[in-house]
């Protein structure tokens, strides 16, 4: 049996390593080296972006420990108590949207490494701007 939407199959699919798949592989064998370097520049673009906001994915990182600290106090004292299940859900609140981030930014960091192997194999060197 199969949990979930199709839309969080989806996700989970497209955050999966891109650097093991041999489709994945041919496809940036298969770009000119104009298109490799574009192709380069997006990634790193778009690992940059994943950044936005860091401060606020910091104040969520610290909710979210703060939440399951009280959380964990709440249980040692009282035992499971509707307020300790309402710590646990605020903590994976806080917690998931830079959880997803990072995922991300390890997505598109795969794929800046990826591009740089391909780019070396074919003995091209860019100066960086």
């Amino acid at each position: 049996m199969i949990v979930g939407s199709g839309r969080s199959r989806k996700i989970l699919l497209s955050t999966q390593n891109t650097d093991d798949g041999p489709g994945w592989l041919q496809l940036l064998s298969s770009l000119t080296d104009e298109e490799l370097h574009r192709y380069g520049q997006i990634a790193a673009d778009q690992k940059r972006l994943e950044w936005r906001y860091g401060w606020a994915q910091a104040v969520c990182v610290v909710g979210a420990i703060a939440a399951f600290a009280w959380f964990l106090r709440e249980f040692s004292l009282y035992g499971l108590t509707s307020r300790g299940v309402a710590l646990l859900l605020l903590a994976g609140v806080f917690g998931y949207w830079p959880y997803r981030k990072a995922r991300v930014r390890l997505l598109w960091g795969r794929h800046c490494k990826a591009v740089a192997r391909e780019s070396a194999q074919r003995g091209l060197v860019r100066n960086k701007r």
